[in-house]
């Protein structure tokens, strides 16, 4: 899924059994390039050395992925911090490549 979407509210996930700490990001769609369309999301990021940082109130060009028994009982969308996902101020580049491969 490829989306831009402005981060609304986090949440810091604390870790349980199989699971890992981190923090959902609320995510408040304003388009979406790629996949699904949906209004909101919520992006999982783990609290390792790939973990996707993010600001509330900032807005950012994300890939995501769904994975399977990252949460307990829920697929989470996540990203991978070594990819194409940013800051959509630092962007603009990338999202207008994206844009020109959707219309194909």
């Amino acid at each position: 899924m490829v989306l831009v979407a402005k981060v609304v509210a986090e949440e810091k996930v604390i870790a349980s059994g199989d699971y890992v700490d981190g923090i959902n990001y609320r995510l408040s769609v304003s388009e979406v390039l790629r996949g699904e369309q949906k209004k909101s999301l919520t992006l999982f990021s783990e609290d390792s050395s790939g973990r996707f940082p993010m600001k509330v109130g900032e807005s950012y060009l994300v890939f995501a992925s769904a994975e399977q028994g990252l949460l307990p009982g829920q697929p989470a969308f996540t990203v991978n911090n070594c990819g194409n996902s940013g800051l959509l101020s630092e962007s603009q580049p990338k999202l207008q490549e994206v844009r020109r491969l959707a219309k194909r």
